[in-house]
């Protein structure tokens, strides 16, 4: 219901009255200066358009300022102008929504002079003039530092600070997804957990920062031998799992992590190696494809993987586990990640 009117002055097309409701005490005291003030001087940009045809009768310098145009330029432009292209195609849609009040608010994408885009949310309110022709006055307010703070918090939420992969609660999720999507469509999984030899005894020699960069090229290894649709994480410690729902076999990707990571190893003063398990669930075997379960069998295959090829002088870190108190740890951080448990533990 577009039940508001206003009237505009000739150099602003400042607003006097704003609602035909009864106003407070008092509010009639405010004249086309305060508008005027208001319109001006807002922090937020303020545009009057023509709703039907999309031009833009008057912009605030604040929307100037965002936008890097003059208001010239931003009337002769109008509404399309301003846009990012695939926003300003659904804003004609967005306009016809009925809320009851004339009015919407959403989060559109809006191009500045220089070509580059910046998010916005929008809140667009229908009125009519003095002549009974349809208005509206957008209030655009840029939203960049929200989304990047968003960004930062789904990142801490989501990624391994020290290797940029997929934390273990991301991982989780993601795998549970593609294994679901993977029996829909009777497509085996295929699931690789990989272990840093001798990562503590990197430690106790060279230190922490030379045992948190092994874990860095371990995970670029890792992360480098894969496919886009490959699911790549850090499990915690020293330890990363793989899932790949989209394929029937390995295609070499073992040798392929072998492989760069003996070449990002060159130079260094200690061997840096992975002891990799491989699991596997095909279709028609859902009680195969739970996800826990698949990687406690990656995990032995993998511990397997490490025992037939330990050296004596490599032994020195882990001689104290045994296979049941590490599969006992491991069952016990995947019973973490689905109630949220903390993240990667350090490995040190």
């Amino acid at each position: 219901m577009l039940g508001s009117s206003v009237g505009f002055s000739p150099a602003g097309m400042v607003a006097y009255e704003v609602c035909s409701s009864p106003m407070p005490e008092g509010w009639e005291a405010l004249d086309a200066e305060a508008y005027k003030a208001l319109f001006f001087h807002s922090l937020d940009g303020v545009m009057f358009t023509d709703p039907v045809a999309g031009t833009i009768l008057a912009a605030n310098p604040a929307a100037c300022a965002m936008l890097g145009y003059s208001e010239d330029d931003i009337c002769r432009l109008g509404r399309d102008g301003i846009m990012d292209p695939p926003d300003a195609a659904r804003w004609p849609e967005r306009m016809a929504e009925p809320d009851g009040t004339g009015c919407f608010r959403s989060e559109l994408s809006f191009q500045r002079a220089d070509g580059s885009t910046f998010p916005a949310e929008v809140t667009s309110q229908l009125f009519t003039d003095q002549t009974a022709t349809a208005r509206s006055c957008i209030i655009i307010r840029d939203i960049t530092d929200r989304r990047r703070l968003e960004q930062d918090l789904w990142e801490l939420a989501l990624v391994d600070e020290l290797t940029g992969l997929h934390n273990r609660r991301a991982f989780i999720l993601l795998a549970e997804h593609a294994i679901k999507e993977a029996s829909r469509a009777h497509r085996p999984v295929i699931a690789l957990v990989a272990d840093v030899d001798d990562l503590k005894a990197i430690n106790d020699t060279w230190g922490h920062a030379e045992g948190e960069r092994a874990l860095q090229k371990a995970a670029d290894a890792l992360q480098g031998s894969c496919r886009e649709a490959d699911i790549v994480g850090r499990l915690g410690g020293d330890e990363f799992a793989i899932l790949l729902a989209e394929t029937h076999e390995l295609d070499g990707l073992e040798r392929r992590v072998r492989d760069r990571l003996a070449r990002a190893a060159r130079g260094l003063a200690y061997p840096l190696s992975l002891s990799i398990g491989v699991a596997s669930c095909e279709p028609g075997h859902p009680h195969d494809c739970d996800l826990p379960d698949l990687l406690h069998r990656a995990d032995r295959a993998m511990y397997a993987d490490k025992t037939s090829h330990r050296r004596p002088a490599q032994s020195t870190d882990r001689s104290h586990r045994t296979t049941m108190d590490r599969h006992e740890r491991h069952d016990h951080r995947h019973r973490d990640a689905r109630s949220g448990g903390a993240e990667n533990p350090p490995s040190h």
